[in-house]
């Protein structure tokens, strides 16, 4: 249950800039809360988080052989704040 509510890390150069700051981003289930997001960061990587903010992106509008419309899917993104002394090892910069 807890590894369907964080589907993946969401890597980009913004997300590796705030992990100086203690702040780590994923993607998350559409259907899930700031306590479900907190539970499965506590048990998936046994850190405490100190602060979980959400926000839901929506997909890119595109075009397929530039005749065709499309659109990317809807997803959420978890934001958590980790206290000083906790790090999240899949995220550590080299």
């Amino acid at each position: 249950m807890l590894n369907q509510i964080i589907l993946s890390p969401h890597i980009t150069e913004k997300s590796m800039l705030m992990v100086s700051k203690k702040k780590y981003c994923f993607k998350v289930a559409h259907d899930a809360n700031k306590h479900e997001v907190a539970k499965a960061i506590k048990s998936i990587y046994s850190v405490t988080p100190i602060a979980v903010n959400l926000s839901n992106s929506k997909g890119k509008s595109v075009l397929y052989k530039r005749q065709h419309k499309g659109k990317k899917i809807n997803w959420k993104k978890a934001i958590i704040t980790l206290s000083a002394k906790d790090s999240i090892k899949e995220f550590s910069v080299k």
